[in-house]
C-alpha cells in the first residue's frame, strides 16, 4: 500500500512539474491605439481613428501551480490616436504617437490549451509627437510633445490594466505557438489640462522553447 502511495505521489508530482509551464518569448507584433477623451468629451469618440503602432520586447512565462502562471514581460509600444479632418477641435487630420517602455504583471489561468489573463501595467513615456495635416488655411505642422507640469506638457508616467487571453498550440515537442489577444486600458490622465486615457489592443504571436529553470515553481 505504502509504496502503491509512493509510486502515484510521484506521477503526480511529476504531472504537475510538466504543467508548470515556464517560457522566454520574443514580442515584434501590431498594435492600434486610441485615445478616450472622458465623459466630458464623448461627442470626440466619432472623429477617433486608431493609430497603427509596434509593440517590441520580452515575455516571460512562469508556471507556478498546473493552471497558474505569472507572466512578467517588458517592452517598447507605440500609442496615441487619430482624429479625422472634420473633427471639431482644429478641423484638420491631426495624429498623436507617444513612444513608450511599458512593463505589465499578470495573473494567468489555464484551460487545457486556453487561457485567460489579467492585471495591471506600468509605462513611462519617453517622446511624442503631434503631426496636423495641411488644410485650405493652414500648412502642415509637426509638434514635438513635451512632458512636466505644464499646461502643454504630458504626463511621463502611465498605468493601466491589461486583460485578455490566448491559445497554446504544441509545436516541435517541446516548443509552442501561442495566439495572445488583451486590451489595455489606461487608468491615468496623461494630460495636464484635459482628459486623455490610453486605450489599445495588443495581438501577440509567439514561438518559443521551455525554459530551464522555473523561478517560481513550487518546492516540493
Amino acid at each position: 500500500m505504502t509504496k502503491k502511495l509512493l509510486t502515484l505521489a510521484l506521477i503526480l508530482m511529476a504531472n504537475a512539474a510538466f504543467a508548470q509551464k515556464t517560457y522566454l518569448d520574443l514580442l515584434v507584433n501590431y498594435s492600434p491605439s486610441t485615445f478616450y477623451y472622458g465623459d466630458a468629451n464623448d461627442d470626440l469618440k466619432d472623429y477617433r481613428e486608431n493609430l497603427k503602432g509596434l509593440q517590441a520586447g520580452l515575455s516571460f512565462q512562469a508556471g507556478i501551480t498546473e493552471r497558474f502562471t505569472a507572466v512578467a514581460e517588458l517592452y517598447y509600444m507605440q500609442k496615441g490616436s487619430q482624429f479625422k479632418s472634420d473633427n471639431p477641435i482644429n478641423h484638420a487630420k491631426t495624429k498623436t504617437r507617444l513612444h513608450m517602455i511599458e512593463m505589465p504583471v499578470m495573473a494567468r489561468v489555464h484551460f487545457g490549451r486556453v487561457y485567460l489573463n489579467a492585471g495591471p501595467s506600468l509605462a513611462y513615456q519617453l517622446a511624442g509627437k503631434v503631426k496636423v495635416e495641411a488644410t485650405e488655411t493652414t500648412p502642415k505642422t509637426e509638434t514635438k510633445i513635451n512632458f512636466g507640469s505644464g499646461a502643454d506638457e504630458f504626463k511621463r508616467w502611465d498605468a493601466g490594466m491589461e486583460v485578455g487571453g490566448g491559445y497554446e498550440l504544441p509545436f516541435k515537442k517541446t516548443m509552442r505557438i501561442t495566439f495572445d489577444v488583451r486590451y489595455h486600458v489606461g487608468l491615468v490622465n496623461i494630460s495636464n489640462v484635459s482628459e486623455i486615457y490610453n486605450r489599445s489592443f495588443l495581438f501577440n504571436i509567439m514561438i518559443s522553447k521551455p525554459w530551464k529553470k522555473n523561478p517560481l515553481a513550487r518546492t516540493r
